[in-house]
């Protein structure tokens, strides 16, 4: 996947890569408020991909994982999931509690929390850097942690899109100090007209400003 690879097009790729930006600089500014660690959180790549080409990108669907969804409402709707092979997240755990890596282990009741956190804070980064742009109004739900192999996370919660929506958008995000980068997968999945509601709005939105 590169920047814009699927569907967006020159101008759509420049104008989300502005949300894209807005939403990893809120997310690191979140999260070292909440956890006091020095963690930066940037996007490596961002695209629309084919929601069939989603679980190769966390690895495939054998993959042990854990991940954070949140259902998202208002002008649109869709979902979001931040999704880590489990060995990912189980060393961002280790990461934000600044603690050696390969202390945890297993993810616990702790471990599933500062991952809920985690994934709220991006979620809901991401949810008001596009409010931002678009004059949307979006509302996340509260974030549920899920564990599970890749194919079968995906398949729970995409499994009533697959008629209403092709693509999902995607940010291939690293979590990193000065000591450790850990990889991670988020992934916005609009419903119905959604998609061309947030790019029509996105282009609107650039014209008065």
């Amino acid at each position: 996947m590169t920047n814009g690879d699927v569907g967006l097009g020159e101008e759509r790729e420049r104008l989300m890569g502005r949300v894209v930006t807005a939403a990893m600089a809120k997310s690191t500014e979140s999260l070292s408020k909440m956890t006091g660690a020095n963690v930066s959180i940037e996007s490596l790549k961002f695209g629309l991909v084919p929601i069939s080409s989603a679980a190769q990108l966390a690895g495939g669907p054998d993959t042990p994982a854990a991940g954070v969804y949140l259902s998202v409402s208002g002008d649109i709707t869709g979902h979001t999931l931040l999704l880590f092979p489990q060995s990912c997240a189980l060393d961002l755990v280790d990461l934000l509690c600044e603690r050696p890596k390969g202390t945890t282990e297993v993810l616990d009741c702790m471990g599933r929390s500062c991952l809920g956190e985690v994934g709220n804070i991006t979620s809901t980064s991401f949810l008001i850097g596009l409010s931002e742009h678009t004059g949307l109004k979006l509302r996340p739900s509260p974030p549920e942690v899920v564990q599970d192999m890749v194919g079968a996370i995906l398949s729970t919660i995409l499994a009533d899109l697959g008629l209403v929506s092709d693509e999902m958008f995607v940010i291939e995000t690293e979590f990193a100090d000065e000591h450790t980068s850990i990889a991670g997968v988020f992934l916005f999945v609009p419903m119905g007209d959604s998609l061309q509601t947030i790019l029509s709005s996105l282009e609107c939105h650039a014209d008065g400003e």
